[in-house]
């Protein structure tokens, strides 16, 4: 028998006493770190998030201008999470006006206080989160701002160098997306009106050319949609037809219902 072969039947052999036994064989050290998901490693992004806002007196939320409801309902989760588990003042902004019937009606429905960005005052200790967008893309009445983190699914590059915290996927249908898995790392209970939010959110980014649902989305929306905030998604989706401006207008309207009834 060659040397070859007489080292492969021994490690066939030590395989099947190993099997016999219930052991298992020791991995290297590549290998045990490729095969942590960021869910459950020792510090997940949702930790990462936390610990760039430990310090700050006062976090202030904004997005691109003219807010959808993805920047809306991402807004509204990070502010639930920062505030239940930091304790932290928080502050969500708008950047120009809320012009679509439907987006409106979210803002109204839910009751989201916005501040017009050109309103906030910075204090010392203040500090700001931007979701759904990233600095620098010319999407923003403000460029300086005091960044600590930036949270978006766009592939438009922004420049987000020395930005303590910076989560990026471009592989994500919805930057709410995101927002859901922080609050379920952080085990943090998602109450109806930030469910709503958020699921409404998601329905807009993904719904239609160009983007499409990743795994992650599809269980996201499931799983709100579980919770049976269809009654309040709904009258998001119907508000222009009591006083409908165009046939447009209304047919969208009865996609939404065709889908969510």
């Amino acid at each position: 028998m060659s040397t070859d072969l007489a080292k492969g039947s021994h490690v066939r052999s030590k395989a099947r006493f190993m099997k016999a036994k219930g052991l298992q064989k020791t991995t290297s050290r590549k290998a045990r770190a490729s095969s942590i998901n960021y869910k459950t490693g020792p510090v997940s992004r949702s930790d990462r998030f936390l610990g760039a806002l430990k310090s700050a007196k006062r976090v202030t939320f904004l997005s691109h201008i003219h807010p959808d409801p993805d920047s809306l309902g991402s807004m509204l989760g990070l502010a639930y999470l920062v505030q239940n588990v930091l304790g932290k003042e928080v502050r969500l902004t708008r950047d120009g006006l809320i012009n679509r019937a439907e987006n409106q009606a979210m803002v109204n429905l839910l009751e989201i206080e916005l501040v017009p960005i050109e309103q906030v005052i910075w204090e010392e200790g203040d500090v700001a989160v931007m979701v759904d967008s990233q600095p620098k893309t010319g999407r923003h009445s403000l460029e300086t701002l005091p960044l600590a983190v930036v949270i978006d699914h766009h592939d438009t590059p922004g420049k987000v160098r020395g930005i303590p915290f910076v989560d990026v996927r471009k592989s994500m249908g919805a930057t709410c997306t995101l927002v859901v898995e922080y609050l379920r790392e952080q085990n943090i209970e998602i109450p109806p009106r930030i469910a709503t939010a958020m699921m409404y959110g998601m329905e807009t980014e993904l719904t239609g050319y160009p983007r499409h649902a990743s795994s992650a989305d599809e269980e996201a929306v499931l799983g709100f949609f579980l919770m049976r905030t269809r009654n309040c998604f709904l009258r998001f989706a119907m508000p222009v037809c009591h006083n409908p401006t165009s046939r447009e207008w209304c047919m969208r309207c009865k996609v939404h219902l065709s889908m969510i009834v």
